[in-house]
């Protein structure tokens, strides 16, 4: 993630970038790659506009504090731990840092369209939904295998994966109520790391839901939602790259095509870089203009504390 956001901040024309990492090697390919300076170790970060928070989840708050401390911005990448979280925020609310946590999905193009078409009422009252979000974890790393954060059960990218989605999900439909799940490990895969979560949601306006998430999927990049309204349906297979909607009174579908988007080389061609420059975007916009975040630390508090009732229903 920190060799993304370094291609972001390029392509949003920011230069004066530099990147930290205890690896020499990892040092040296950043450099390489994208002619940025590096450091292997930092002290007062005060002399930054912003820093961008790339490390494993169960580290990040030990760089959040560093940046607090420092008073500096900072970006941070999707969490699953969500102690200290509200604490920082207490302390931080009525200021001027902007800590941002990343919730990349909110700025897909077809979550944006599956926003906007509910807001508008285009299905009528929502009554209940199923999504499914698969990928194959052995293709989320190649190029070190199953030897990262993702593969330990306390950082689990199975775990990672229902907050990273659930924030989106959570964004269109609204508060979450209760949930009732399972969730184990069913694979040979080389982890001891749960990789399916199956759940069943209630949110606090009625609407009832399943969620599954897995990273044994072998396509690698599943995301499949059927929202149920009374007027209609929503329908969202992210590899047809629309989103269907579906009028139940005059029995019409109109699609929606997603802009054309681009992948890195070497990753998956539906992962495009669009919504993570997006993301960049509006969190620079919003340290350099001083207003509002889209997302803070209450919200992500918020969603982090859906996953332990989610692990415990």
């Amino acid at each position: 993630m920190g060799k993304r956001r370094i291609r972001n901040l390029q392509a949003l024309n920011y230069t004066d970038i530099t990147g930290f990492d205890p690896r020499e090697d990892r040092r040296r390919e950043a450099e390489k790659l994208y002619g940025i300076k590096t450091a292997g170790s930092y002290g007062d970060l005060s002399g930054y506009d912003a820093v961008f928070i790339c490390v494993p989840p169960d580290l990040h708050m030990r760089y959040m504090l560093k940046a607090y401390e420092s008073r500096v911005h900072a970006f941070i990448e999707a969490g699953m731990f969500d102690d200290g979280i509200a604490e920082l925020w207490s302390k931080i609310k009525d200021g001027d840092l902007k800590f941002y946590p990343s919730s990349t999905m909110i700025f897909h193009p077809s979550v944006r369209k599956i926003k906007e078409l509910t807001d508008a009422g285009c299905i009528g009252k929502l009554l209940n939904f199923s999504y499914h979000l698969g990928s194959y974890l052995p293709e989320w790393h190649p190029w070190e295998g199953l030897d990262f954060y993702g593969s330990k059960r306390s950082t689990g990218a199975c775990r990672e994966m229902v907050l990273f989605d659930l924030s989106w999900i959570n964004w269109v439909l609204g508060d979450l109520e209760d949930a009732k799940s399972f969730y184990t490990k069913t694979s040979g895969l080389d982890t001891d790391a749960d990789d399916v979560y199956a759940i069943v949601l209630k949110y606090k306006n009625g609407i009832l839901g399943t969620y599954m998430v897995d990273i044994v999927s072998r396509t690698n990049s599943v995301r499949k939602l059927v929202l149920n309204g009374e007027k209609g349906q929503i329908f969202w297979d992210c590899e047809e790259k629309k989103v269907k909607l579906y009028n139940g009174g005059d029995k019409t579908w109109t699609y929606f095509i997603e802009p054309e988007g681009k992948a890195a080389s070497g990753y998956n061609p539906l992962v495009i870089e669009e919504m993570y420059i997006a993301e960049v975007a509006a969190f620079l916009s919003s340290v350099e203009n001083d207003t509002p975040l889209t997302r803070n630390l209450y919200d992500d508090h918020k969603v982090m504390s859906c996953l332990q009732v989610i692990e415990n229903g």
